[in-house]
């Protein structure tokens, strides 16, 4: 079963709450999400991995979020014009060569490469453009 993150924020909830007893997480967890007695629960070993995880990471989803919004918010103006002009100059390079592959496609490892599928009339399947932002590093 796929869980979601409330499940998971829930059970280390519940876990740290019951002192550390996986088998009352297990019941709370049957209770709120209103589940049978033979319908999957997240089991001991899996608590413990969420539980650990929490411990090591804390992180909470309100902080991810926030890293987000921090990390949008450094992106300054001059990498989005960089981004438009590079984006203009492969679409007339793909008009100009009139819907044919683009022969100078560059794969680097360490940077984002980020792929655009284009339609073109003489093709049924759409195909890749690829990009390199080289401003753009992880």
């Amino acid at each position: 079963m796929a869980w979601l993150g409330e499940h998971r924020a829930f059970i280390v909830q519940e876990f740290i709450k019951n002192g550390g007893c996986p088998v009352a997480t297990e019941r709370a967890f049957r209770i709120l999400f209103a589940l049978g007695r033979r319908e999957a629960v997240p089991d001991k070993k899996t608590i413990y991995h969420w539980v650990s995880n929490f411990r090591q990471t804390r992180q909470t989803l309100k902080a991810l979020k926030e890293a987000i919004r921090q990390e949008v918010a450094a992106i300054t103006p001059e990498m989005i014009l960089k981004l438009i002009d590079n984006y203009r100059e492969k679409l007339h390079q793909f008009i100009n060569i009139q819907g044919h592959h683009l022969r100078d496609v560059l794969f680097k490892t360490r940077f984002c490469k980020t792929a655009f599928y284009v339609f073109s009339r003489n093709r049924k399947k759409p195909f890749p453009i690829f990009f390199d932002f080289e401003f753009i590093r992880f």
